[in-house]
């Protein structure tokens, strides 16, 4: 590598020595106001300015957003009843879709959006408790108003769903008999395409849907 590209990876690693500083500093402040912390699922706006990640202690778990450039911390309060988890943001970065959880409900979960002018929380899918389904690893999808997430039974998501924020309405997508035993960690490339990992696909063709 000549020097140009080792000066690059300098910068890099010295961006990222100065982010994980920020996220420590984060860690303490919540630690200290919510009694120990465990911090984790970090997401970057897309202006790179803002970190938001999921919090957990022993009054259960929720979400925070971290300016790093100014150090301001910003809890996203929970509705009633409710623990949040999760975040992702949407590609202009004025929304989040999260895990919206019944508190002490653990792997039993819908999918709402937080405004992030208001901190007003919204949920696009209504589960159904008795199927003892989870949804998670929730993207939004470019130029659309639809959330794609994963789910299925607790531990074993197994298909993908694209749920229509406005109204509701779901699309299963792909489901375990097209690409596996297990799938999780979607990723739009574009509009219409999307990356995903699962264990063991039953048809060797699907690779991406």
């Amino acid at each position: 590598m000549n020097r140009s590209g080792w000066s690059r990876v300098g910068v890099a690693y010295q961006a990222r020595a100065i982010f994980v500083a920020c996220l420590l500093l984060a860690v303490g402040r919540v630690a200290h106001a919510g009694e120990g912390a465990v911090l984790e699922d970090f997401a970057m706006s897309p202006d790179g300015k803002v970190v938001a990640f999921q919090f957990a202690n022993r009054n259960g778990r929720g979400i925070g957003l971290y300016e790093w450039r100014t150090g301001k911390l910003t809890r996203i309060p929970n509705p009633p009843g409710i623990e949040l988890g999760v975040p992702s943001f949407d590609y202009d970065g004025r929304r989040l879709a999260v895990v919206h959880e019944k508190s002490h409900h653990t792997g039993v979960s819908d999918i709402a959006v937080v405004d992030l002018a208001t901190l007003s929380v919204t949920p696009v899918t209504h589960v159904d408790y008795s199927k003892f389904e989870g949804k998670t690893e929730q993207v939004f999808q470019p130029g659309t108003n639809n959330i794609l997430y994963v789910a299925g039974g607790i531990g074993i998501p197994d298909h993908l769903v694209l749920v229509n924020i406005s109204t509701g309405t779901e699309k299963v997508i792909l489901d375990a008999k097209q690409g596996g035993d297990a799938l999780w960690r979607p990723s739009f490339v574009g509009p219409d395409e999307i990356y995903f990992s699962a264990i063991s696909p039953r048809d060797p063709a699907v690779k991406k849907a």
